[in-house]
């Protein structure tokens, strides 16, 4: 709240000499800029109703802008001492507030090891031509699916249930041709085509730290992704 109070200050001051200079274009872009993060953040700042964690959409526009115009607003409030005064007890207060939130941030790797774990993710799927599924997902995976498309050019597509068609019949028209590994979490597979047989050929271990992803408040502490995945290969039945 008080880095808020010192950046609606900080607009006031420009608005106010902008007006009085004939000067207000030369703030216009970051007025507007800041006009526009606030309209579609301010409101609602999450991805979705049930992902405060996602809240950090905020950081690349809106919170650098109330920063600047944080300083705006105490250069203009240095002049007389009682603003001096004011303003150093809202900068203060905003930079206690920051670092109380911050602090358990320090030195903290989201997804540190990551690469070590993908490269023997992407070892264990064998030839560069395998189609790679990811079942169970309604998108891309980006912890695995969608680094093995991009940084390894997989073949890997995420899918629904594997026996409902046209899927179960291009899908076994595809393991007649090349190799087909499904990567299933915790193991599970379900029901698989008509003429498929499933060989399990490896497990690997996603053991990653990320921020906690909190659905009923804002997160303040980090924890661990383990996901246990089972490279399954499907073979003519």
């Amino acid at each position: 709240v008080p880095g808020v109070v010192l950046a609606g200050i900080g607009v006031a001051v420009l608005v106010r000499r902008g007006l009085a200079d004939d000067l207000l274009a030369a703030g216009a872009a970051t007025l507007l800029l800041l006009g526009i993060s606030v309209a579609v953040y301010g409101v609602e700042a999450r991805v979705s109703p049930d992902h405060l964690w996602a809240v950090r959409r905020l950081v690349g526009g809106l919170l650098p802008l109330l920063a600047v115009l944080g300083g705006v607003a105490a250069a203009a409030l240095a002049g007389a001492r009682a603003g001096r005064l004011a303003a150093a007890a809202l900068v203060v207060a905003a930079a206690t507030l920051a670092a109380r939130d911050l602090a358990p941030t320090v030195g903290w790797d989201e997804y540190a090891g990551a690469s070590a774990q993908l490269d023997r993710l992407d070892a264990a799927l064998g030839p560069p031509d395998a189609l790679v599924l990811t079942p169970y997902l309604r998108a891309p995976d980006g912890r695995y699916g969608v680094p093995l498309r991009i940084r390894y050019g997989r073949d890997a597509l995420p899918v629904g249930p594997l026996d409902a068609e046209p899927l179960a019949s291009w899908l076994v028209a595809e393991a007649a041709r090349r190799p087909v590994r499904v990567l299933a979490p915790y193991g599970r597979l379900a029901a698989l085509p008509p003429g498929l047989a499933a060989v399990e050929e490896a497990r690997v271990v996603l053991d990653l730290p990320q921020w906690e992803q909190r659905e009923d408040e804002i997160p303040r502490h980090g924890a661990r992704l383990v996901l246990p995945l089972a490279v399954v290969r499907l073979v003519p039945a």
